[in-house]
């Protein structure tokens, strides 16, 4: 039986992927918006009161997916790969690649070392669970 050779991306080529996917993600999003036929906010999946992610299961009923655009649903399938990789690591994919905020904004929720790990074992599940599709 032949080996399966597998080729691992370094972290910068799987950032590139993250910041192509968030780009894609955004576009859709803005054609949402400007179709007007879906409320834009029940998309958001960050809560801005509380600087927490939301969990929007009741958003993701699959026969709500289905009649609708093709933007909606890749934006629902992002928010779902977001929503599936855990709390932490989303608001960080979150608040770096999808709606990007100030720099060092992760400072008083995290430490460095910290943000970091979270941030590879992030963009490494994201990853993961986008490519499974």
């Amino acid at each position: 039986m032949k080996k399966k050779e597998t080729k691992c991306m370094s972290i910068k080529e799987s950032e590139v992927k993250v910041v192509s996917i968030a780009c894609d993600y955004n576009i859709s999003f803005q054609k949402i918006i400007k179709e007007g036929k879906h409320d834009a906010s029940k998309l958001c999946l960050y809560d801005s009161h509380n600087c927490e992610m939301v969990a929007r299961e009741s958003m993701f009923d699959i026969k709500n997916v289905s009649g609708n655009s093709k933007d909606y649903r890749n934006v629902l399938s992002i928010d779902v790969a977001l929503l599936s990789i855990g709390k932490d690591e989303a608001l960080i994919l979150y608040n770096d690649y999808f709606f990007p905020r100030e720099k060092k904004w992760w400072m008083d929720k995290f430490s460095p070392s910290a943000y970091y790990r979270l941030k590879k074992r992030a963009i490494t599940k994201f990853l993961c669970v986008v490519s499974e599709w």
